[in-house]
């Protein structure tokens, strides 16, 4: 029988103790995390990058930034880093929904948009290197409800939602603006004024004739934009260009279209405009209407007469009305102009007209309210004004110039875009917001989520 000595058993005892030691470490080889999926683990193991997501510093309707920080490049060039988002846990890079961002630094922020509304999203920052990628933890957002508005004036083009804004487009300013789905239409301020679909010209046939846009509007599939043409001889001619293709032209020496609104419900709309009169130094407001794309007609708001003159600013149709902006003035005194609107071609009241000095340059319809903005001068002040159902609500106090240029409404809330004389700004429900230091906001479109 073999006698088991004391260096023999040492020596099996030895070998035994190996033997484990080198299971466990394959085992702990093959049980940890692979980082190139997860961002989780041993990074002497793995040596993907590490990194730290943090909570969104604005989260509007349709867009939100989120920032992060690479903590640990693993020792390997980051040759790729952003955010990945989705509606269910643990997005990738798989996903096309994802930001790459170019800069050197560690900490970075990124834009994420074409969001839904109202909706939940699970967000990780990530950064890739020669050894895999690697994902920071996990954050989760809800994207508010409310419509997108889409405002251009003097010096800014924004999207504005729920307090939050973003500036779209390299264009510095614009007088008319329309969207939809990824596509942004914008017809810039200035005498040589272009139409542009994602900051690239949207060529409008003009033959001969230098074009002048001036107001835009999408319904369906199509593209209206109204303004006017101007022939060798400086002759202006109201036009209509469905498309990019001249559908109207008034032949005239003088005569614009203003402002074009489509009621997509009933498929009519209505293009306002004015050209000049018989009477010398005399404008008519004139307006089109439109239906199933097709001219229905040309009208005068009022008679041409020697005592006042009129101006149509802008349009609006609900159903099978017709709703008109625009200003009246006494030939017979000096700076005497009223602010007006016609309803189906009859003047409807705007309270204090008769006192205040004002135009009104756009009206709209919320539920059976009728909601006109413009302006009026009490005084020495000019202020921007709106009036709901003819009942004047100041929206500016009158120590700068104030103006009223657009308006449109969601649910129960009115937005007025304008000017309060030094800044571009946006009134909801009569509370002041700025836009941007420095000039006016123009128009404003709604697009709803």
């Amino acid at each position: 029988m073999y006698k088991l000595t004391p260096i023999v058993f040492l020596t099996l005892l030895a070998c035994f103790t190996i033997s484990c030691n080198k299971e466990s470490l394959i085992e702990g080889i093959k049980t940890a995390p692979d980082q190139s999926n997860s961002g989780t683990g041993n990074n002497s193991i793995s040596k993907v990058p590490t990194l730290i997501t943090s909570s969104p510093t604005e989260v509007a309707i349709t867009f939100a930034t989120i920032s992060a920080n690479v903590t640990n490049v693993a020792g390997s060039a980051i040759i790729e880093k952003g955010i990945v988002w989705s509606t269910t846990p643990k997005p990738t890079i798989d996903l096309n929904s994802r930001t790459n961002e170019n800069s050197t630094s560690n900490n970075f922020t990124s834009s994420i948009k074409d969001l839904k509304s109202n909706t939940k999203y699970y967000v990780r920052s990530y950064a890739k290197n020669n050894a895999g990628i690697g994902y920071g933890n996990e954050i989760t957002f809800t994207t508010g409800i409310g419509p997108t508005l889409y405002i251009v004036g003097t010096g800014g083009t924004i999207m504005y939602e729920n307090g939050f804004k973003r500036k779209f487009g390299i264009r510095g300013s614009g007088k008319s603006v329309a969207a939809s789905g990824s596509d942004i239409y914008v017809i810039e301020d200035g005498n040589d004024a272009k139409l542009y679909k994602n900051d690239m010209i949207y060529p409008l046939a003009i033959g001969s004739m230098k074009s002048s846009p001036s107001s835009i509007f999408l319904s369906g599939t199509s593209i209206y934009a109204v303004g006017a043409s101007v022939n060798s001889n400086n002759d202006v001619s109201a036009t209509l260009w469905i498309n990019g293709e001249r559908n109207l032209l008034l032949n005239t020496t003088w005569s614009y279209f203003s402002s074009i609104f489509i009621d997509e419900t009933t498929n009519l709309g209505v293009i306002v405009g004015n050209t000049k009169g018989s009477i010398p130094d005399n404008t008519v407001p004139i307006f089109h209407v439109l239906g199933s794309n097709s001219i229905l007609g040309t009208k005068t708001l009022e008679v041409e007469n020697y005592y006042y003159k009129y101006s149509a600013n802008a349009g609006f149709v609900l159903k099978n009305d017709i709703y008109i902006a625009g200003s009246q003035t006494d030939r017979s005194k000096t700076a005497n102009y009223k602010p007006i609107f016609w309803k189906n071609g009859v003047r409807q009241p705007l309270l204090n007209e008769g006192k205040d000095i004002g135009s009104a340059s756009s009206v709209f319809v919320l539920g059976t309210d009728v909601y006109v903005a413009g302006t009026v001068t009490k005084g020495l002040k000019s202020v921007a004004c709106l009036w709901k159902n003819g009942i004047p609500q100041y929206l500016s106090d009158g120590a700068y110039f104030g103006m009223a240029y657009a308006i449109t409404g969601y649910g129960t809330d009115i937005y007025v875009v304008g000017t309060d004389g030094l800044n571009a700004v946006i009134w909801k429900n009569g509370v002041k917001e700025i836009l941007w230091e420095g000039g006016s906001a123009k128009a404003v479109f709604k697009r709803n989520n």
